[in-house]
């Protein structure tokens, strides 16, 4: 399953919210269904999400098991990149 995950760097550090769930991996078209922002989604699908440059809201694609509990302070673990199905730490 795939999830795009949202954070949000403010003070109080609120950590990871859920955005969406795909039972395969998303395409583009799906996507900018969400987001509206070519680049952003060009850039979850390519690097698996994260900052861009300096911005105060960014998001995550991630590939997770079902059944699978995820661990929110190792989502780097989890983040999916263009040439692989899960990326390892």
């Amino acid at each position: 399953m795939y999830v795009i995950l949202e954070e949000v760097n403010d003070y109080d550090q609120y950590g990871a919210y859920f955005v969406a769930l795909y039972t395969t991996r998303p395409s583009s078209e799906q996507l900018e269904q969400i987001f509206k922002n070519a680049n952003l989604v060009e850039h979850l699908l390519k690097t698996g999400g994260g900052r861009i440059e300096n911005e105060d809201t960014w998001y995550y694609l991630i590939e997770i098991e079902e059944g699978r509990q995820l661990d929110h302070n190792n989502l780097s673990s989890y983040i999916v990149t263009k040439n692989e199905s899960i990326a390892k730490v």
